[in-house]
Protein backbone atom coordinates (compact mmCIF):
# COMPACT_ATOMS: atom_id res chain seq x y z
CA UNK A 1 0.00 0.00 0.00
CA UNK A 2 2.93 2.54 0.51
CA UNK A 3 2.23 3.09 3.95
CA UNK A 4 4.57 2.74 7.25
CA UNK A 5 4.04 2.16 10.44
CA UNK A 6 0.10 1.56 11.12
CA UNK A 7 -1.41 -1.34 8.96
CA UNK A 8 -2.67 1.01 6.27
CA UNK A 9 -5.21 -1.40 4.43
CA UNK A 10 -6.70 1.48 2.81
CA UNK A 11 -3.64 3.58 1.07
CA UNK A 12 -5.39 6.02 0.57
CA UNK A 13 -4.40 8.26 2.91
CA UNK A 14 -0.52 8.32 2.09
CA UNK A 15 0.56 9.44 5.06
CA UNK A 16 3.64 7.78 6.63
CA UNK A 17 3.63 6.40 10.59
CA UNK A 18 0.21 7.53 11.37
CA UNK A 19 -3.25 6.91 10.12
CA UNK A 20 -4.70 10.64 9.38
CA UNK A 21 -8.61 10.96 8.90
CA UNK A 22 -9.31 9.77 5.48
CA UNK A 23 -7.01 6.62 6.05
CA UNK A 24 -9.04 5.77 9.24
CA UNK A 25 -12.41 6.54 7.17
CA UNK A 26 -11.71 4.46 4.14
CA UNK A 27 -10.43 1.55 6.41
CA UNK A 28 -13.75 1.96 8.03
CA UNK A 29 -15.47 1.62 4.80
CA UNK A 30 -13.67 -1.26 3.42
CA UNK A 31 -14.31 -2.95 6.94
CA UNK A 32 -18.08 -1.67 7.27
CA UNK A 33 -18.49 -3.40 3.84
CA UNK A 34 -16.57 -6.59 4.37
CA UNK A 35 -18.67 -6.61 7.50
CA UNK A 36 -22.02 -6.56 5.52
CA UNK A 37 -20.55 -8.91 2.95
CA UNK A 38 -20.46 -11.63 5.52
CA UNK A 39 -23.60 -10.60 7.26
CA UNK A 40 -24.80 -11.10 3.36
CA UNK A 41 -23.49 -14.23 3.20
CA UNK A 42 -24.49 -15.80 6.11
CA UNK A 43 -27.93 -14.81 6.02
CA UNK A 44 -27.66 -16.71 2.28
CA UNK A 45 -26.27 -19.87 3.85
CA UNK A 46 -29.34 -19.97 6.48
CA UNK A 47 -32.27 -18.66 4.44
CA UNK A 48 -31.49 -19.91 1.25
CA UNK A 49 -32.46 -16.15 -0.43
CA UNK A 50 -30.33 -13.45 -0.96
CA UNK A 51 -31.97 -9.91 0.87
CA UNK A 52 -31.36 -7.14 -2.01
CA UNK A 53 -30.78 -4.55 0.66
CA UNK A 54 -27.83 -6.58 2.22
CA UNK A 55 -25.20 -5.31 -0.05
CA UNK A 56 -24.32 -3.67 -2.67
CA UNK A 57 -21.78 -5.07 -4.81
CA UNK A 58 -19.63 -2.96 -7.57
CA UNK A 59 -18.24 -5.53 -10.74
CA UNK A 60 -15.10 -3.95 -12.00
CA UNK A 61 -13.50 -5.14 -15.64
CA UNK A 62 -9.62 -5.83 -15.34
CA UNK A 63 -9.41 -4.68 -18.68
CA UNK A 64 -11.34 -2.20 -20.95
CA UNK A 65 -13.60 -3.84 -23.93
CA UNK A 66 -12.13 -3.45 -27.71
CA UNK A 67 -14.04 -2.74 -30.59
CA UNK A 68 -14.04 -5.73 -33.19
CA UNK A 69 -10.84 -5.02 -35.82
CA UNK A 70 -11.55 -3.56 -38.48
CA UNK A 71 -15.24 -2.97 -37.91
CA UNK A 72 -15.00 0.33 -35.59
CA UNK A 73 -17.04 2.75 -37.44
CA UNK A 74 -19.41 0.63 -38.38
CA UNK A 75 -19.23 -0.61 -34.08
CA UNK A 76 -19.21 3.33 -33.05
CA UNK A 77 -22.45 4.01 -35.32
CA UNK A 78 -24.33 1.15 -33.70
CA UNK A 79 -22.92 2.67 -30.13
CA UNK A 80 -23.85 5.90 -30.90
CA UNK A 81 -27.70 4.64 -31.66
CA UNK A 82 -27.95 2.60 -28.31
CA UNK A 83 -26.49 5.74 -26.51
CA UNK A 84 -28.98 8.37 -27.89
CA UNK A 85 -31.90 5.96 -27.85
CA UNK A 86 -31.28 3.95 -24.67
CA UNK A 87 -32.07 0.52 -25.74
CA UNK A 88 -33.63 -0.76 -29.13
CA UNK A 89 -34.87 -3.98 -30.46
CA UNK A 90 -32.78 -5.34 -33.10
CA UNK A 91 -35.54 -4.27 -36.09
CA UNK A 92 -35.94 -0.81 -35.26
CA UNK A 93 -32.07 -0.47 -34.66
CA UNK A 94 -31.12 -1.29 -38.07
CA UNK A 95 -33.77 0.90 -39.37
CA UNK A 96 -32.02 4.03 -37.45
CA UNK A 97 -28.49 2.87 -38.58
CA UNK A 98 -27.42 3.79 -41.58
CA UNK A 99 -26.54 0.98 -43.96
CA UNK A 100 -23.81 -0.72 -42.70
CA UNK A 101 -23.76 -4.37 -43.81
CA UNK A 102 -22.59 -5.92 -40.72
CA UNK A 103 -24.71 -8.38 -39.94
CA UNK A 104 -22.42 -10.19 -37.16
CA UNK A 105 -21.89 -6.57 -35.32
CA UNK A 106 -24.64 -7.58 -32.66
CA UNK A 107 -22.96 -10.31 -32.02
CA UNK A 108 -19.24 -9.23 -31.91
CA UNK A 109 -20.23 -6.40 -29.29
CA UNK A 110 -21.71 -8.66 -27.11
CA UNK A 111 -18.76 -10.70 -26.76
CA UNK A 112 -16.96 -8.15 -26.21
CA UNK A 113 -18.55 -6.64 -23.38
CA UNK A 114 -20.14 -3.67 -25.21
CA UNK A 115 -23.70 -4.65 -25.29
CA UNK A 116 -26.42 -6.91 -23.99
CA UNK A 117 -29.94 -8.21 -25.19
CA UNK A 118 -32.36 -6.84 -22.58
CA UNK A 119 -35.29 -8.11 -23.33
CA UNK A 120 -36.84 -7.66 -26.89
CA UNK A 121 -34.12 -5.31 -27.30
CA UNK A 122 -29.92 -3.98 -27.40
CA UNK A 123 -28.88 -2.19 -25.15
CA UNK A 124 -25.21 -0.60 -23.84
CA UNK A 125 -23.19 -2.18 -20.56
CA UNK A 126 -22.45 0.67 -18.40
CA UNK A 127 -19.47 -1.17 -17.18
CA UNK A 128 -18.52 -0.66 -21.23
CA UNK A 129 -19.36 3.42 -20.83
CA UNK A 130 -15.82 4.62 -20.43
CA UNK A 131 -14.81 2.44 -23.28
CA UNK A 132 -17.52 3.43 -25.56
CA UNK A 133 -17.22 7.46 -24.46
CA UNK A 134 -13.17 7.27 -25.19
CA UNK A 135 -14.32 5.06 -28.77
CA UNK A 136 -16.74 7.75 -30.17
CA UNK A 137 -14.00 10.24 -29.15
CA UNK A 138 -11.55 8.46 -30.99
CA UNK A 139 -13.44 8.15 -34.29
CA UNK A 140 -14.57 11.67 -34.24
CA UNK A 141 -18.48 11.57 -32.93
CA UNK A 142 -18.01 13.09 -28.94
CA UNK A 143 -21.43 12.97 -27.77
CA UNK A 144 -22.21 14.76 -24.33
CA UNK A 145 -22.44 12.63 -21.05
CA UNK A 146 -25.91 12.42 -20.13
Amino acid sequence: SGESGESGESGESGESGESGESGESGESDASDASKRLKEAAEDAKTTGRIKASSATFWVVRSHAPTLPRGHERAACLLLQALLIHDSLPEEILWQVLPSIGEANLVVALIRSGFIERHGDGLRCLAAAYPAIWTSLEDSGMPMPYF
